[in-house]
């Protein structure tokens, strides 16, 4: 990993529209977030939900892509990325048990052909405000470095949600008739202890790479730092 010192400044990219497409299609740029990866075991009541079961017409992530986006860095080089790992090498947060219940849905985006509604698994609401706890600390630390939490781009205030589908936005009766008639889905608690900075693919694959993995600590361990 690259050493920087401590009032260095972070690396630059372009930020120009065409000049930040032009250097990710030449591979100099990476799309980078920061997330928490779901076990596929634990979402075995939502993987249900997959075709045939849901609409076929639906586009429906693969249960070993399922996760919740914590951070959207954005585009960034090699030397940007080695920069924000090792600003969150220094974050130091408590591990916490978790569930998801139920459905939800962003549905704000107008009814044309060419726009899409996001169906969602939600995390309980006490697991929800452990997720927000999370993400202020590692927003925190993102800023603290110079580097920029979110991209321009993300247009909705933090929801933590596992998106499952993305149906037209002009099957928006449909998608909410689904959520009435599904939302006992559900995952059992389990203890999330780790989150990590992930590489989403080119436009022309799906799903991403893992980069760096980061432990969430037990109170003990907190303790004796």
């Amino acid at each position: 990993m690259t050493k920087r010192r401590a009032n260095q400044r972070p690396p630059a990219v372009p930020h120009d529209k065409k000049a930040l497409l032009a250097s990710f299609q030449k591979g100099d740029l990476k799309r980078i977030f920061i997330g928490v990866m779901m076990n596929p075991a634990h979402m075995a009541g939502y993987s249900a939900l997959l075709p045939p079961y849901g609409p076929a017409d639906w586009n429906w992530k693969k249960p070993d892509e399922y996760h919740i986006t914590l951070a959207l860095p954005g585009m960034l080089n090699d030397s940007g990325v080695d920069y924000l790992c090792s600003s969150l090498a220094k974050l130091a947060h408590p591990a916490f048990d978790g569930a998801l219940t139920g459905l939800g849905c962003f549905d704000d985006r107008p009814q044309k052909d060419d726009f899409r509604d996001v169906l969602y698994a939600r995390p309980g609401k006490a697991t929800a405000a452990r997720i927000h706890g999370l993400r202020h600390n590692i927003e925190q630390a993102i800023t603290g470095a110079g580097l920029r939490a979110d991209a321009p781009e993300n247009r909705h205030k933090f929801v933590p949600h596992v998106t499952l589908a993305k149906a037209l936005s002009t099957d928006r009766r449909a998608l909410h008739d689904f959520i009435a008639a599904n939302d006992q889905a559900a995952t059992p608690a389990w203890r999330w202890d780790h989150y990590g900075v992930y590489e989403s693919r080119a436009q022309t694959t799906t799903g991403f790479d893992g980069m760096t993995r980061y432990v969430l600590l037990e109170k003990k361990m907190l303790l004796n730092n």
